[in-house]
């Protein structure tokens, strides 16, 4: 079960209360449509409409980004361990996005 986090240990996070989501973008490097020179943009379009006409003021969404290697490489779990590996790095992913072959990131669900 994942927290939720707009959530405080007394009750509902206030108004005041500044709360940053961070998008954990994972993609695999050689992967053609997928590239993150054609989704760039895209997804920096998405993240700054997000936080300026979307969420309330008091949240908002940063990025961070993770090249996960070559696509459907023969290394299973690819996926998780880049995750695993942002985590080490002190990153608290509240949310995944990214495109790839589906046995890599099989555990991570």
């Amino acid at each position: 079960m994942c927290a939720d986090p707009f959530a405080k240990k007394e009750g509902l996070a206030s108004r005041n209360e500044h709360i940053n989501l961070t998008v954990c973008w994972i993609l695999e490097g050689d992967s053609y449509y997928s590239s993150y020179a054609r989704t760039a943009a895209a997804v920096d379009l998405a993240i700054t409409h997000s936080n300026r006409f979307i969420l309330p003021e008091n949240v908002q969404l940063q990025l961070v980004y993770q090249n996960a290697g070559p696509s459907c490489s023969d290394k299973q779990y690819s996926i998780i361990s880049n995750v695993l590996q942002l985590m080490r790095s002190g990153v608290d992913c509240n949310v995944f996005l990214g495109v790839g072959c589906p046995s890599t990131a099989v555990a991570l669900y």
